[in-house]
Parts: C-alpha cells; structure tokens; sequence
C-alpha cells in the first residue's frame, strides 16, 4: 500500500510536469526518470529475485540468450510479482532488440495503465495492435486503455475484435459487459 502511495505522488508530480510540455514523446522512449521506479536499497526486492525460482532462472539464463523472448520471459515474472519498473525494462529491451515486437508493446501499456497512465500507453497499445493484429491481448489492452480514456465506441470496437480472434476470451467479454454497465444499457 504504502509504495502505491509512492507511485501515486510520483504520477501526479509527473502529470503536474508533463502538463507544461508542448510535445510528448513515445511512451516506449520515456526515460526511466519520468516513470515510477523502486527505490533503490530495498532489500525486500533484492529478495524477490533469490526467492521466486521462475524468476531467477528466468534471470540466470538471460545472459547467455539476449533475446526478445527471454527478455519479455524475465518482464513477465516481474510483471506478474507486480514489480513494475523491472518489468518495464526488460520489455523495453526486448523492443530494443526487435522494434517490431508487438507483445512487448502491448505489456508497455498494461504497465502504463497500472501506473495510471492510460494516455501514455495509448502509442504503445496502438503499436501493439499494428504490429501484431491477431494477438486479442492487444486488441484487449486498447479497448481498456480507450475504455479508461473515456473513448467508449472504440473501446467497445477493441473488445469485440479481441472476441473475434479468441471467443473464449472471458476477459474481452467482462470488459464488453463492465462498458455496457457504465452506459446504462
């Protein structure tokens, strides 16, 4: 609860600051200064990484394959423990190293979401869905993404593509079914 808070602050600094700016930069090339971090020292994170076996032998096997894969396999685990910083940027490098990685785009913004920051994970869900059309976690991730933006139509459009590449994607119909809700129909 209390790092929540710590983001919260964090995010609000940062909005306060963005605000001011003319021009905004893809959320994939955000530096890590603009973004909620965790703090450096902690030893309850250090832990995570000896204690988790998915997670260390995610990382024990890192250096020997530098692949988008095994990157996106480490943002994953850290993704799923809800460290989400870590997460971040083994997806960005997983980016790096293929600018053409749609999945890697689409947990960018599930991880911009999480931060409250729906509107800069807009490009990167935008990206995902372009570069990997048949993957409905991207379809979804831009339905949510648009659903928070207040873009229902498009958000509801998002939701029925994820249905129409997996109908057994429970997700995409609570999402259909929670925007049916919020428009009183």
């Amino acid at each position: 609860m209390f790092w929540r808070l710590v983001y919260s602050a964090l995010g609000a600094a940062v909005l306060a600051v963005s605000c001011g700016c003319a021009t905004h930069a893809p959320s994939s090339a955000m530096t890590p200064e603009v973004r909620p971090q965790t703090p450096q020292g902690d030893s309850g994170f250090a832990r995570v990484e000896a204690q988790d076996p998915e997670l260390a032998g995610a990382l024990a096997t890192l250096p020997l394959a530098q692949s988008p894969a095994q990157h996106r396999r480490v943002a994953e685990r850290y993704y799923r423990l809800q460290i989400l910083d870590s997460a971040y940027d083994h997806f960005a490098r997983a980016i790096q190293l293929n600018p053409t990685d749609g999945a890697a785009f689409e947990a960018l913004a599930r991880i911009w979401r999480d931060w409250g920051f729906a509107d800069r994970g807009l490009g990167d869900a935008s990206r995902a869905v372009h570069l990997a059309p048949s993957l409905p976690a991207a379809h979804n991730t831009l339905g949510r993404i648009l659903l928070t933006l207040g873009r229902h139509d498009q958000a509801r459009q998002a939701f029925e593509r994820t249905l129409a590449l997996d109908p057994d994607a429970a997700y995409a119909f609570n999402n259909l079914c929670y925007l049916s809700l919020l428009e009183g129909a």
